[in-house]
């Protein structure tokens, strides 16, 4: 994991905090829209105010889509284009009103470019959010001081830069230092359950171990004793008794070793009511997995199998390993339509999507297929 995002740390905390860049994006855009009509007064180039209010949609379209689950994870070139795309609409803003803008501190601009950092905290570093903050604030106080001359109002030069930096700083730094807060919450969050996690492992380890040994005296009890005091009673052995404690030996044999064999996904498989599903491959490969892929890949098969349209015993699990990576493909019938695939399993994919960058989604009829990999490790 290379970026210390929400998103990529925790991607439900990611999706429950969507609604807040939406906001974020459609105040940035009607703040634009809104100051333009109050303001109009002031335009002396129609053209290039509408191509202002263009560029300032662009930029909340970009927050909009790009933080879609079903386009996980927000990658940085994201974040440059909505940030490069909010500042060319303040310097289109700043041109409209050349000849006529009086004052900087009503431009619409510095403020929806500073709107926007605030609907990248979800999804973005926080050292990322203050240094895009700060070099559009650069921009847009130098873009003041060639203002200056022109303005309508008797001010140092270095004000009016001022003014023009001080909402996208205040607003950017502030939406770093939330970012950077709420993912040190969610770090020890994490270690404060993983803690958990290794002490109810202790803890229900030795109640495994009695289960397994139970399983095994179960067989034991079912198959073995009966025909051994079978063969007490008749106080000898003949070749019928040779061949049945073969097969009871290869049978109890078969037992001890799929308890042993059985990897993770088996488990999952056999939790969810999907005992019959097919796994095939180097089934092996998937022992691999971190803790939160494993939660990300359990927590889609869950909704799966709830899903009314799925198919039971429909799921097919295909694991290729080679040196460098690991390919799963995992593929389910479910009696519905793309989007409606999309609609009923978009939040699942979005952390599916986090986890593992390639995954790939194809819907074929009824057929759910889906593919990702990740290093072998």
């Amino acid at each position: 994991m290379t970026e210390r995002t929400i998103q990529q740390l925790d991607a439900p905390v990611s999706l429950a905090m969507r609604p807040v860049t939406l906001a974020a994006a459609v105040v940035a855009a009607g703040y634009a829209g809104l100051n333009t009509i109050v303001e109009r007064e002031e335009i002396d180039h129609p053209v290039l105010a509408l191509a202002a209010l263009a560029l300032i949609a662009l930029a909340s379209t970009i927050l909009w889509l790009a933080s879609s689950p079903l386009r996980a994870p927000f990658r940085r070139r994201h974040s440059s284009l909505a940030v490069l795309a909010g500042v060319g609409a303040a310097v289109t803003s700043a041109a409209s009103m050349i000849e006529s803008n009086t004052f900087v501190r009503d431009d619409w601009g510095q403020v929806s470019v500073g709107i926007l950092f605030l609907g990248l905290v979800p999804y973005r570093p926080a050292r990322e959010i203050a240094g895009f903050g700060a070099l559009a604030a650069v921009a847009l106080g130098f873009l003041a001081l060639l203002q200056a001359p022109s303005l309508g109002t008797a001010a140092p030069p270095q004000v009016f830069s001022f003014v023009a930096m001080l909402p996208v700083l205040a607003m950017s730094f502030g939406s770093a230092t939330l970012a950077a807060g709420i993912r040190t919450a969610v770090e020890r969050w994490h270690r404060l359950a993983e803690r958990a996690s290794r002490r109810f492992g202790e803890e229900v380890h030795d109640g495994i171990a009695r289960s397994v040994q139970q399983e095994h005296v179960t067989v034991l009890n079912r198959d073995v004793v009966p025909f051994l005091l079978n063969v007490v009673e008749r106080g000898r052995v003949d070749e019928g008794s040779r061949a049945r404690a073969a097969e009871l030996s290869t049978a109890l044999r078969e037992v001890v070793v799929a308890g042993v064999d059985r990897v993770w996904l088996q488990t999952v498989l056999l939790e969810i009511g999907e005992a019959e599903s097919a796994l095939d491959g180097d089934a092996g490969a998937l022992e691999q997995l971190t803790s939160d892929e494993r939660i990300a890949v359990r927590a889609f098969l869950a909704r799966l199998v709830r899903h009314r349209g799925f198919v039971a015993g429909s799921v097919r699990v295909r694991v290729d390993r080679d040196t460098e990576r690991v390919s799963v493909e995992l593929a389910a019938d479910v009696a519905s339509g793309d989007v409606s695939h999309r609609n009923a399993f978009g939040p699942y994919l979005g952390v599916l999507r986090v986890a593992f960058p390639d995954l790939t989604i194809t819907s074929e009829g009824d057929g759910l297929r889906l593919k990702f990999s990740y290093g072998n490790r």
